[in-house]
């Protein structure tokens, strides 16, 4: 072999390398984040080619080498990428590398500022960039400094975040990254100890790399078919929520990074509207799986909301109702003990009961029909809060207005029941000094202590309480509040305190609207006095004016003079003038959505009709917002169920009518269009009682956590229940596996195998050196002897001269001697043959290289 070919390391090192490299790789290009990842392959095979290269030069000082490198990395990933734009506007190499280079500073502002990026370029300039990072590094840990865990633990790590994150299952990979990792830890140490026996002149058999490599292949081959059927399992609620609490600052760090990458296939931290996260970005070709989401028992056909979105961005939808609570210590969700009631006064709703049962759960997300309003389970309702500062009379309330309570915030009623009883008690006093502290009369009261812990539990949830009492006879009571408060008619998603598992079940009773078109039409349009209404009616600047200006044609060409015809007019145009289709291609980066529905592709799925729908009625003065879940499903009659699968997962949108609450619309033509009745029916008011176990509360930040960060996780951001794959942990377990057998290699005291069976005749090993050496080109002339042919092999297979004099000496011994050869020395012989095969072997792949030149230049 040339000299410039051989590897001290031995060529099976980079192989096993290049093996666990192209694992990862592999593994990305697999999970099909985006187009243009067929970059990654020769990026990382030129990585690797550099990095052996520049390990291998001596007597040049490192930084210069790392210098080398480090330009080497950036020509070829800026190459690499600029390949894969395709913006015909940019038509040589340099105009795409400066236009690449201009996107990223851009990406990077975007990134201090925490904004939204869709620009999916920048994501692959920085997979490339961790692939020639990984293959470059990996390279000079083995080869340079011989620092293998250097070279395994980065690569691993890469190879896990892609496993959890991937809606594509690239388990196999994980399987050939632990064997080869294996065989190169074997490998590794092995190196390391022939490297100190030959230093110390130990007499050793190389035959011990090729034993352990084949035990090392059947134990990794064993782990990782168990590893493979392992079930998977979830631990335990309290592991769990350990978990949670270590995991918030890597969940808090995923949500900013996906908010940067939004363009990315199945990025679920923010990811399409199917994640059902607190955000998601507008993409391309959609394709959800057929598995069963819930089997849902109800009576009629509902839309199964997981959560609601107040925010257009431009080019997706975000949920900022944690953002109107700014009380410190508390959370922004608010506390529903199980079978608790919430309080609904919208007009013509009607009450049923269903029974959910979560197949595959989505984190911590229940799902519910439109107006829930009792669970049988506890949970958190994610909504809005509004500011509170206000003064309540008391006798204006009871004596006024005949106890209606319904101007005051629910928190406070109770409150008002207590004072109102409290003011009796008082008046009927004829005893009483009415000269006394106006401060103290309350306690005089049976009522006086429940008032206070009443007051002291107000301040414990942040809403500040001071109660005025005036001198008597008629002992006026004045009731002044400041804070923030729910805003019931705006829960936007509920939440499970406790984890859920697969095929959970839960109840759910719920306010379906039975509102016809002639309430509706009638409604009021004056919304300023719901201040909370206000970002259901905001848009962005990214919004062109074409927009609003269809919108108006829309509703002018059909003679709507309402909000609910607005409503109406919009839903009809979308589904007769748009093709529904799942297979578009991907916006343009910086393109509102919206616009680029309504004017240039004009096809789309269900989250293009109802963004293009909100948008317009919110250019219209009519608050409107996004819901996510999924849609009715197939009725099974075996069941009596509806089944839903995954592929239901669906956006719609609600429009907001006072009086009425939230109503829902369907722009998209695959669904079928929500009908109502047009004359103006009887139906049943629903119930107004309040809460009969106490209201509902904000929970403290210590009780639960940081639970006003959580994000949520979605089909596989993050750990969610920790349900890995490979089992229960099967993810830690297998690497532990691998340390543990690494160790194992590294402390075993390495002894010679012994075979069994009598060592063969020499002449099998002789006639066995002759046919290597016919494969590495260095075979006998024919007027050579035994003797002369293993002094030229020697000279041709440094290292070889003892090993190969040995065999030649023992065949001519047994061949021409009429004593047969000891056992002690046919064992010699066959540790010689051990030690020349393996030097053989070695330099085999680079004479057939050499070989395949000379017969090319020919």
């Amino acid at each position: 072999m040339p000299r410039f070919l051989r590897m001290q390391e031995g060529w099976l090192t980079v192989g096993l390398l290049a093996l666990l490299l192209f694992s990862v790789t592999l593994s990305v290009q697999q999970a099909q984040w985006s187009d243009g990842l067929s970059i990654l392959t020769p990026i990382t095979i030129i990585g690797l080619a550099t990095g052996i290269i520049l390990a291998k030069i001596h007597r040049v000082p490192r930084f210069l080498l790392d210098l080398v490198g480090l330009m080497m990395g950036v020509v070829v990933v800026l190459v690499s990428v600029a390949g894969v734009m395709q913006d015909p506007r940019l038509v040589t190499v340099q105009d795409r590398v400066k236009d690449l280079v201009a996107r990223t500073a851009t990406w990077v502002d975007v990134a201090v500022r925490r904004d939204m990026s869709d620009d999916i370029v920048v994501f692959i300039l920085s997979l490339a960039v961790v692939c020639w990072v990984l293959a470059y590094s990996s390279a000079y840990f083995v080869f340079k400094s011989r620092q293998l865990w250097w070279a395994l633990v980065p690569n691993g790590v890469a190879l896990l975040i892609n496993l959890s994150y991937s809606y594509v299952d690239v388990r196999a990979y994980i399987v050939v990254f632990m064997f080869s990792a294996l065989l190169l830890m074997i490998r590794f140490n092995l190196l390391m100890k022939e490297e100190r026996w030959q230093r110390e002149r130990v007499n050793y058999s190389p035959g011990l790399t090729w034993a352990f490599l084949w035990a090392g292949s059947a134990v990794s081959i064993v782990l990782a078919v168990t590893m493979w059927y392992v079930p998977t399992t979830s631990v335990n609620s309290t592991l769990n929520g350990m978990w949670e609490k270590v995991n918030q600052p890597w969940v808090e760090f995923q949500g900013n990074m996906s908010k940067l990458w939004t363009g990315v296939n199945g990025n679920q931290m923010i990811g399409g509207y199917s994640s059902f996260n607190k955000s998601f970005t507008m993409g391309g070709a959609l394709n959800l799986s057929d598995s069963v989401a819930l089997i849902v028992k109800s009576k009629d056909r509902h839309y199964w909301r997981a959560t609601t979105y107040d925010e257009y961005t431009g080019i997706g939808w975000a949920n900022t109702s944690a953002d109107t609570f700014h009380i410190q210590g508390l959370s922004p969700r608010l506390a529903l003990e199980a079978n608790q009631q919430l309080v609904s006064t919208d007009e013509a709703r009607e009450e049923i009961t269903y029974t959910v049962q979560l197949v595959n759960p989505k984190g911590d997300t229940l799902f519910a029909s439109l107006r829930p309003v009792r669970l049988n389970t506890a949970s958190r309702l994610e909504m809005s809060w509004r500011p509170l500062d206000e003064v309540f009379s008391i006798d204006r309330i009871y004596d006024e207005l005949g106890g209606e309570l319904s101007g005051m915030p629910l928190e406070l009623r109770s409150l008002a029941g207590r004072l109102r009883e409290a003011q009796r008690e008082l008046r009927d006093n004829a005893n009483l000094n009415t000269d006394a502290d106006p401060s103290t009369l309350l306690d005089t009261t049976s009522k006086g202590q429940q008032i206070q812990q009443e007051i002291q539990e107000k301040r414990s949830r942040g809403i500040q309480v001071v109660v005025d009492v005036g001198t008597g006879p008629d002992f006026p009571i004045d009731l002044r509040a400041s804070g923030e408060v729910p805003v019931y008619d705006d829960i936007s998603s509920i939440h499970s305190v406790e984890p859920l598992g697969r095929n959970v079940e839960y109840t759910v009773a719920s306010l379906i609207s039975n509102a016809d078109e002639v309430a509706l039409r009638a409604a009021s349009s004056d919304y300023s006095n719901e201040t909370w209404l206000r970002r259901y009616l905001e848009l962005p600047a990214s919004v062109p004016l074409s927009v609003g200006s269809l919108a108006n044609q829309i509703i002018t060409d059909a003679n709507a003079t309402n909000p609910y015809d607005y409503a109406r007019a919009i839903e009809s145009y979308l589904r007769e003038n748009y093709t529904y289709s799942t297979d578009i291609q991907s916006p343009p980066p910086g393109v509102d959505r919206a616009a680029w529905f309504l004017f240039q592709e004009k096809e789309g799925y269900c989250e293009y009709y109802a963004t293009s729908m909100i948008v317009m009625l919110r250019s219209l003065g009519v608050p409107a917002r996004m819901a996510t879940g999924y849609a009715p499903g197939t009725f099974d009659t075996d069941l009596q169920a509806f089944v839903v699968k995954e592929s239901a997962a669906h956006a719609w949108p609600e429009v907001y009518f006072p009086g009425y609450g939230w109503i829902e619309f369907e722009p998209t033509p695959s669904q079928a269009v929500i009908t109502r009745r047009i004359d103006n029916a009887v139906v049943e008011e629903p119930t107004t009682e309040a809460f009969p176990f106490g209201t509902p509360s904000a929970v403290p930040l210590s009780e639960h956590g940081l639970d006003d960060q959580q994000t949520q996780q979605g089909t596989g951001g993050g750990l969610g229940n920790l349900s890995l794959p490979f089992g229960a942990g099967g993810s830690g377990v297998l690497l532990l596996s691998l340390v543990a057998v690494a160790a194992l290699v590294a402390w075993l005291p390495i002894m010679p195998w012994r075979r069994k069976q009598p060592p063969a005749s020499p002449t099998v090993y002789y006639g066995k050196m002759l046919k290597w050496s016919r494969l590495l080109r260095v075979a006998p002339a024919a007027h050579q002897t035994p003797y002369e042919f293993s002094e030229s092999l020697a000279r041709e297979i440094p290292g070889s001269s003892l090993f190969a004099r040995m065999i030649a000496r023992a065949y001519v011994r047994e061949r021409y001697s009429r004593e047969p050869l000891p056992n002690a020395e046919r064992a010699s012989v066959l540790r010689a043959w051990d030690s020349l095969r393996a030097r053989m072997w070695r330099r085999l792949p680079g004479r057939q290289l050499t070989s395949l030149f000379r017969r090319k230049r020919k």
